[in-house]
């Protein structure tokens, strides 16, 4: 029986080293569970308005409640300007906010409407893409463009810039006014609503983000 007493004694001893770091992982599991709990929560506790206030940060709520209201604001005036590009081409005077422009991607392929009402439609379209390429993603546009032809690339910016003043004056052309001041003053803003608006909400939305998790 002696050759068997020396695997006998090691198993036993591994046996009680198993045993040992089994008694020690629920207390480690909880101990990381409480504190990963304690940092989420802490990180959820909102500031004093004292340590916001004159600093660069500001409270997740204000953050995400601004970026809201910028990019639903900043919705509605896309569809004020598709509108009034529309317009530009048949005239007449913006009377609503049309909802129904997001069917015209789908009426110009599937619908039977006259060729000059979808001609509109592909102008208010187009020169609103144009304008979002420009506020969104100009750099990433002229960059690609610069690859293939760098007089294209130059050609678009000044196009694009042309293209989006005259769109300002499609918007007061075609907005309603009491007088042309109110006109000039609701075109500039609906046109600030289109290039910055989209950009400044998603920006504090995300900033608002960042600040819970400082």
């Amino acid at each position: 029986m002696r050759p068997f007493k020396k695997p006998v004694k090691l198993f036993a001893q591994l046996h009680r080293e198993a045993l040992s770091v089994l008694d020690t992982v629920p207390s480690l599991y909880f101990r990381v569970a409480r504190e990963g709990t304690q940092h989420m929560f802490d990180n959820l506790k909102r500031r004093s308005p004292s340590q916001y206030y004159g600093t660069f940060s500001a409270s997740p709520i204000i953050l995400f409640t601004l970026g809201a209201a910028a990019l639903f604001f900043g919705l509605v005036a896309v569809v004020v300007e598709i509108r009034t590009s529309e317009l530009l081409v048949l005239g007449g005077k913006a009377e609503e906010i049309p909802w129904g422009v997001f069917l015209q991607p789908y009426l110009l392929v599937m619908g039977t409407d006259p060729i000059l009402t979808k001609m509109a439609w592909l102008y208010g379209w187009g020169i609103e893409i144009i304008g979002l390429i420009f506020a969104f993603a100009f750099n990433h546009a002229t960059n690609a463009l610069s690859q293939t032809n760098a007089r294209i690339a130059k050609m678009y910016g000044v196009v694009s810039f042309l293209l989006i003043l005259l769109n300002g004056w499609a918007n007061f052309h075609s907005l309603p006014g009491v007088d042309p001041l109110i006109q000039v003053l609701v075109a500039v803003v609906v046109a600030i609503a289109v290039i910055a608006f989209p950009v400044i909400g998603l920006a504090l939305i995300e900033r608002g983000f960042e600040e819970l998790g400082d």
